[in-house]
């Protein structure tokens, strides 16, 4: 009979000792120190199947992980409660309503003015993408947040890129249809049962695409014969047209689809926003993309802010405003 290894992973940061130990007839290459005895100890904590890794990490993470808590323990050579948890799935919470925070909002009255235009037109029916780039902090989070906080009727979904969602196909477009298909931790075997009865009651002419649809929801569905019959070269290309399809249906109301760090998308999530951002404006979605790269990276024929650092008057402005709260 077969054996079946429960696999436990503890995960912790720090210096280490890394090399060659032992002798001629026995040399191993490791890892020794504080850093190292830690992760052993937090694998310990975890039972079969987790994940359990620091605070430490946890705060350094740029992904979002779902995560619970462990309650403070002690381990030998240390004087201090560990904290530490266990990890779940990555990913972000899409339809949060942006927070506005404190912080007052100094300058960009150009900008300002041509996202508030898109958003009301939004609400009226007539959607857009606008591509927000510029370099890390120059202020296109808190552009955005100005402008969403002023337009609630718009329903915010959230997409977001990073290292972890590159290198992992359709994870970004994923982590969206599961959440408006309320499946977010289904397993395989569920989700498809919910995307098969969601799309016979909302999109009956997908049934036939199925099996394409399930690979982006990362969903188990029956194959069909339209599936079995398109030829390899036209898959891909058949997917994203579905996957795109799909989302019109769901998501066929003023929303705002904002997508940040669309330059560390997957590939496969990125074609598929191109794809809803080619129909952008036949929907009533204000569609904000917000990157790295040069403008007309999602699009060319999308509405590009460049965003630059903030006038010498506008920064004292704002210091002003940040020493008066």
């Amino acid at each position: 009979a077969g054996v079946t290894l429960g696999t436990r992973i503890g995960i912790n940061s720090g210096n280490v000792f890394a090399g060659n130990v032992g002798t001629r007839e026995r040399m191993n290459y490791t890892v020794h120190g504080d850093a190292v005895n830690l992760a052993a100890r937090l694998m310990q904590k975890a039972e079969p199947g987790q994940v359990v890794a620091s605070q430490d990490v946890l705060d350094r993470t740029t992904t979002h992980f779902s995560k619970v808590e462990l309650e403070p323990f002690m381990v030998k050579g240390k004087s201090m409660p560990i904290q530490a948890a266990i990890v779940g799935q990555p990913g972000e919470v899409e339809n949060e309503q942006p927070h506005i925070g404190h912080s007052a909002f100094v300058g960009r009255e150009a900008e300002l003015e041509l996202l508030t235009g898109l958003a009301g037109a939004a609400l009226a029916g007539t959607g857009s993408l606008v591509e927000v780039s510029g370099e890390p902090g120059i202020g296109k989070s808190r552009l955005v947040r100005e402008v969403l906080h002023q337009h609630l009727g718009l329903r915010v979904l959230r997409m977001r890129g990073g290292h972890y969602a590159r290198n992992s196909p359709f994870f970004t477009i994923r982590r969206l249809l599961r959440r408006e298909l309320a499946i977010d931790e289904a397993s395989p075997d569920v989700a498809g049962k919910v995307l098969t009865g969601w799309v016979g009651s909302n999109a009956p002419e997908l049934l036939p695409w199925l099996p394409l649809l399930a690979i982006p929801i990362g969903a188990e569905v029956p194959s069909t014969a339209e599936v079995d019959l398109l030829a390899e070269q036209f898959r891909r290309d058949r997917l994203l047209t579905v996957t795109s399809d799909l989302a019109v249906a769901m998501l066929n109301e003023p929303i705002a689809l904002l997508a940040e760090d669309v330059h560390l998308f997957d590939t496969g999530s990125l074609d598929v926003y191109r794809q809803l951002a080619a129909r952008a404006a036949t929907m009533p979605w204000l569609m904000i993309a917000t990157h790295r790269s040069e403008p007309g990276f999602v699009r060319p024929d999308a509405h590009a802010i460049a965003l630059e650092s903030l006038g010498d008057d506008e920064l004292a402005s704002l210091a002003a405003a940040a020493g008066a709260m």
